[in-house]
């Protein structure tokens, strides 16, 4: 995932007040109205699935209004003695975003960053979706200035006035398909996409391999598990 912020939008941010912060010992700059995670993205940054701040609370860097000074340090799967004892001593709800693949985000977030914040979630952008409000969404990103590569829909004809409303901005539409797989280990790569027959359940035999940096889906759970399992 290699984000960045769009010329216009970003309804929460003030543009012209700057903020300086740090993770893992590295500067950098967002703006008033951030959170962690759209200032990191605005930088090119993927943001790790929780970070550690200098009381030694975790959270995720979307719950994490950006301030001045503000330091973090990424926390991994096992976390640090520190926020061990403290995972310990209270209970937290799971998070959802552990051990997702990298440039993987749920389409409600990319429409936040990007109306909210005005951060684009990646370069080149492929959407998932399985129906009508996937369409409008992915419109809705090319419109404010993120570059959408395609749109996988599982559905064989989608609304045919938001088909051409696709076809007239550029957006390849791939009907009757599914992300099968991603690949990358550290950043996303590109995806794999296959026919998929909504009767019988079962996949096509011929595969695209598009390039992208991000890829945004309705519902983690249902689209990353299974791409998890078969990336290669």
């Amino acid at each position: 995932m290699s984000g960045y912020r769009l010329e216009r939008g970003g309804a929460l941010i003030a543009r012209e007040r700057r903020l300086g912060f740090s993770l893992d010992g590295r500067p950098f700059e967002g703006v008033a109205g951030d959170t962690l995670a759209s200032a990191l993205m605005a930088n090119g940054h993927a943001p790790a699935s929780r970070v550690a701040l200098k009381n030694g609370e975790e959270a995720a860097p979307s719950q994490i209004a950006l301030l001045d000074g503000l330091q973090a340090v990424s926390v991994t799967d096992e976390g640090t003695l520190l926020t061990r004892a403290l995972r310990a001593l209270r209970r937290k709800p799971p998070d959802f975003e552990r051990g997702n693949p990298p440039g993987v985000m749920r389409l409600c977030e990319g429409l936040a960053l990007v109306q909210d914040h005005g951060v684009a979630p990646g370069q080149n952008v492929i959407v998932s979706c399985e129906e009508d409000d996937g369409l409008r969404a992915a419109l809705s990103l090319h419109d404010a200035g993120v570059f959408v590569k395609a749109v996988v829909d599982t559905r064989v004809h989608p609304d045919r006035r938001l088909v051409a409303a696709l076809a007239e901005r550029g957006i390849r539409l791939e009907a009757g398909a599914v992300v099968a797989a991603t690949r990358g280990r550290t950043r996303l790569k590109g995806v794999d996409i296959r026919g998929f027959d909504a009767t019988s359940g079962q996949l096509g035999p011929n595969v695209m391999r598009p390039a992208c940096d991000a890829l945004l889906v309705p519902r983690m759970r249902r689209f990353v598990r299974p791409m998890r399992r078969r990336a290669p």
